[in-house]
């Protein structure tokens, strides 16, 4: 599957691997339609739902829309080409869908969609089987049904018992439940008989309560009568109240006797229908529950879901909260709440939550699907459905800071990088350098090199790139010469470039890295300097020598260009330190023209010299900090005891100069001491009072104060999660006077390559921060910051105590 907008710096056969793998490792059908092509890809899980072979199907969207019910059809078709119509980014549905042996499952289908420009050209999403679901629920509605119905169904019986005269008098019903016959005689031997041998005490001590004026001669009592007749076994409940004269003693006890043996027996079926219903969700190869009554109290769990939320069995019969308090307020509670008061069902992807696990608080992820429980009309709980996705999740989360970083990569480079794609040599990225080199905007990204930049027809390079995407060997070119647009007139540039193949794992290009700087300065000075050096010749025999001597060092500066030059072809490699070398020389070369031959190269090309002198610093300086903080993040930390006082002075000594020239005041506490890298150690706080002193108010010294304290972990700030737990930890306070920030930028100042500064302003490459965040978390500690605009910034760093 080739995607659209997928990262532009990884290997995208891996990517695609990943979301198949991803796509394998679910129970749902996945599906990827290309709203381009109009072509739709499903995973396995298409066949082992819906039983349809995956190589058999309809390339186009008919592969899914034939299969829907027809009184679905029309409905759920509008309701996804709407979404897609009007732009929008998501869309779910529920309808049945046609299995293979021709019978329908109830689905619950959602995707999300893609735009590039504005259009909608992709959509990714999957279809899961809710029939099961739907199933239970509608057989717990039925069971409840019946049991209403029978209660309905249910007759009463009445009787009439006159102690004077020990007189008793059934009705029909009532002789009936104790299996006498219609109209035959009956007494009070007659009804004690009738009861049940292991009912009678019970049945006679409640008539003898009511006889005696307990509890008010209220009589109300369930047994089972043996039928004296049929010898049928029944369940009866008789009601009644004895009537006293003034002396206290009863006269008469009247009352009915309600036939519930048809009861009990749907309270025993319904009882069976439980334990099936919770054998179900018990066996169910997915993490299911049951929750019962408003306060969410565990009924049912299987193992599955114990293992989710990393509980034990014991937790039955225990309200929700009480079990589980870390999600109080988060969102999974206020949906299960919906659904219990609402009765509606409710589905999520993806859903967030906070549960205790392994011993400590953890981010999860979770596709869960809630269903109301419902007894007689009544909802009495809900039923959870959950699939924990955690991996899934944070995989893409990763992959998106990794193509941001790559783009932020690409943004910040001084020198010019393009990504292309397909053997059309689609642009699918170019930095700024790139676009003003094309007198291009980024209205050319997404097109063909050919239509985006016509002015090339004719030229090498497309042909080039199509041969480099064909043979996957990599093209070097020194000061090749290229006709580009400038100011709208077509104008001659030199460039170093290097074509760079993209391969995956199976060695495949998917894609061409280009890295190119402009030379054109550089050419064009040597070019003059050679005419120079000829009209010097003519003109100034008497001193042949010192030209000949002047024309010997150019020619060797030239070499010591060009192998310079040679080297660019190493920038695919750009993290490597090879990358200083040619730059050092690029900066040597560059001073010996600005001195030696300023006059001949005249006001333009010294100015062209200045700006590729600047350039190549800026470059110089951004490699040796993307170096610096690779080392730290790759460089095995050796660990022994450190005096932070002693780094301290090794500090103040390397930044003496600086301290001098900004008049700077410093003040520093007793330090402690900590177990760690002294040479990371040192390039922490150099970097923190560097910054101190360089962001400082104009026209004001700047005022630097160094703190330590010991602090216990439950102390530490919300913020801040060391990745080395311990009982305490020491807080180093860097603060200072200077310019200080707004503090919505925390999080930020601490990412590779941000800024919050012009360059012009502030000198630097936005990685000095980065590498103390590095630094600190490589010694299992933390850093923070407080500040407010224009008022100083205190920066925390929080190391373990050993």
């Amino acid at each position: 599957m080739t995607g659209i907008n997928q990262p532009n710096h990884m290997d995208m056969a891996t990517a695609n691997e990943r979301f198949e793998l991803l796509a394998k490792a679910t129970r749902d059908a996945v599906w990827d339609w290309n709203l381009e092509t109009n072509t739709v890809w499903w995973n396995d899980g298409f066949n082992d739902l819906f039983g349809y072979a995956v190589d058999t199907l309809p390339l186009g969207p008919e592969s899914w829309s034939d299969h829907i019910h027809p009184d679905d059809r029309e409905g759920i078709l509008t309701s996804i080409h709407d979404v897609i119509d009007v732009g929008g980014s998501n869309w779910s549905g529920e309808y049945r869908f046609r299995r293979a042996d021709g019978s329908y499952a109830y689905v619950f289908d959602r995707g999300y969609i893609m735009h590039r420009d504005g259009k909608s050209i992709r959509m990714v999403g999957s279809m899961q089987d809710i029939t099961s679901v739907r199933e239970l629920s509608r057989q717990r509605e039925a069971e409840q049904e019946k049991y209403r119905l029978a209660l309905m169904a249910s007759g009463l019986g009445t009787w009439d018992y006159n102690l004077q005269t020990d007189e008793l008098i059934w009705d029909d019903r009532c002789r009936e439940l104790f299996g006498v016959l219609p109209g035959a005689p009956v007494t009070w031997d007659l009804f004690v008989n009738g009861l049940h041998p292991e009912d009678r005490p019970m049945a006679l001590e409640a008539v003898s309560n009511a006889l005696t004026g307990i509890d008010g001669g209220q009589y109300d009592i369930e047994y089972r009568t043996v039928g004296l007749h049929d010898g049928q076994e029944r369940w009866v409940r008789a009601t009644g109240k004895a009537y006293f004269r003034k002396n206290g003693k009863a006269f008469r006890f009247i009352g009915t006797v309600e036939n519930l043996t048809e009861q009990k027996q749907k309270d025993l079926r319904l009882r069976a229908s439980e334990e099936r219903f919770k054998t179900v969700i018990e066996q169910a190869p997915v993490a299911m529950l049951v929750l019962k009554g408003p306060d969410m109290v565990f009924d049912t769990v299987n193992e599955s879901m114990l293992s989710l939320i990393d509980k034990t069995p014991d937790i039955i019969g225990k309200p929700m909260l009480d079990v589980l308090p870390e999600i109080t307020g988060q969102a999974v509670t206020g949906i299960m709440e919906k659904v219990y008061t609402s009765g509606e069902p409710h589905y999520a992807w993806e859903i967030l939550v906070s549960l205790n696990r392994n011993g400590r608080l953890e981010d999860a992820y979770f596709n869960v699907a809630y269903t109301p429980m419902r007894q007689n009309g009544v909802i009495t709980g809900i039923i959870e459905v959950a699939a924990e996705v955690t991996e899934q999740v944070k995989a893409r989360i990763a992959l998106e800071k990794s193509e941001q970083r790559f783009r932020t990569f690409i943004e910040e480079a001084p020198f010019a990088i393009g990504v292309y794609v397909t053997e059309d040599i689609i642009i699918e990225n170019s930095n700024k350098v790139l676009l003003n080199m094309w007198s291009k905007d980024t209205s050319v990204i997404g097109k063909p090199m050919e239509e985006a930049i016509p002015e090339l027809k004719g030229q090498p390079f497309i042909d080039l790139l199509k041969n480099v995407y064909r043979t996957g060997i990599t093209y070097d070119a020194i000061e090749q010469q290229a006709v580009l647009l400038d100011n709208g007139d077509l104008k001659e540039f030199w460039f170093n470039f290097t074509y760079k193949p993209l391969k995956n794992e199976k060695g495949e290009v998917y894609a061409i890295l280009h890295m190119a700087v402009d030379v054109s300065a550089q050419v064009k000075a040597r070019q003059q300097l050679k005419k120079a050096e000829e009209d010097l010749r003519k003109a100034q025999q008497n001193l042949e020598r010192q030209v000949e001597q002047q024309t010997s060092e150019l020619r060797t500066a030239n070499l010591d260009l060009k192998r310079s030059n040679d080297s660019l072809q190493q920038f695919a490699y750009v993290a490597s330190h090879d990358l200083q070398e040619p730059l050092r020389k690029i900066q040597a070369f560059g001073s010996l023209l600005q001195e030696q031959y300023a006059r001949e190269l005249g006001e333009s090309g010294y100015d062209m010299l200045r700006r590729m002198q600047h350039a190549s610093e800026r470059m110089s300086l951004l490699i040796k900090d993307l170096l610096a903080y690779s080392r730290i993040s790759t460089h095995t930390q050796t660990s022994h005891p450190v005096d932070l006082n002693k780094v301290m002075e090794k500090v103040l000594d390397t930044l003496e100069w600086q301290i001098g020239d900004s008049a700077a005041k410093l003040t520093f506490a007793a330090l402690p001491m900590v177990q760690g890298d002294s040479l990371q150690l040192s390039q922490l706080f150099q970097n923190l009072l560097s910054n101190a002193i360089k962001f400082r108010k104009p026209g004001e010294p700047p005022v630097v104060t160094v703190t330590s304290e010991k602090v216990a972990e439950e102390h530490l700030p919300p913020v801040i999660h060391p990745p080395r737990k311990t009982e305490y930890y020491y807080r180093i306070s860097v603060a200072d006077n200077g310019i200080g920030f707004d503090n919505k930028y925390l999080d930020r100042i601490f990412e590779v390559f941000q800024r919050l500064h012009g360059k012009s302003t502030y000198e630097g490459t936005g990685i000095g921060l980065a590498i103390c965040q590095k630094v600190v978390a490589n010694h299992g500690g933390a850093i923070t910051a407080r500040s407010e605009a224009g008022h100083g910034a205190t920066f925390d760093v929080y190391l373990p105590v050993y």
